[in-house]
C-alpha cells in the first residue's frame, strides 16, 4: 500500500491541549494531529471535538489519526458524532520504523469545509470506508 502524505507549513511543539490551534494555521491550511494512544487519548479526543468545528468555520481543517475504538464513549462522542467524515482504514497500519502492524484498527477523522472534504475523500478512498457525519459552515 502507498503512503498518504500530508502537506503543511510547519510542525508545532508544545502543549497541544492548551494551544490555540486556530492561531497556528493560515486560512486554507490544516492541523494534523497524531496524539498519544492509550488513556491520554480521551482529553485529546475532546480537544478534537472542540477545535475541529472552530477550524472548519474559519476555513481551515483538522485531520487526526486515532484507534477505531468503537466500543468507547470518547470515540462515539468526540470523533464519530462531531467529525465531518471518518475513514475506517482497511487492515492494520504499520507505523514507520515498526516491523509488525498495529494490534488495533485505526481511523482518520476529518473536520473541515466541503472543498477540503472532497480532497480528504480523494486521498483516502482506496484506504478504507467512510462514515459521513456533521457539516460545518455550509
Amino acid at each position: 500500500r502507498a503512503a498518504v502524505l500530508a502537506r503543511g507549513s510547519g510542525i508545532f511543539f508544545g502543549d497541544g491541549l492548551a494551544e490555540n490551534w486556530s492561531a497556528l494555521v493560515r486560512l486554507g491550511e490544516g492541523v494534523y494531529a497524531n496524539s498519544p494512544f492509550g488513556r491520554e487519548l480521551v482529553p485529546w479526543s475532546a480537544r478534537y471535538a472542540e477545535q475541529g468545528p472552530i477550524l472548519s468555520r474559519q476555513g481551515s481543517y483538522l485531520l487526526v489519526l486515532v484507534p477505531a475504538a468503537t466500543d468507547t464513549r470518547w470515540f462515539r462522542q468526540n470523533i464519530v458524532d462531531t467529525a465531518v467524515s471518518v475513514c475506517f482504514l482497511s487492515g492494520r497500519l504499520i507505523f514507520i520504523g515498526a516491523t509488525d502492524p498495529a494490534t488495533f484498527a485505526c481511523v482518520v477523522a476529518f473536520w473541515g469545509q466541503p472543498q477540503f472534504s472532497d480532497r480528504f475523500h480523494d486521498a483516502f478512498k482506496m484506504s478504507g470506508w467512510f462514515h459521513e457525519g456533521r457539516r460545518y459552515g455550509d
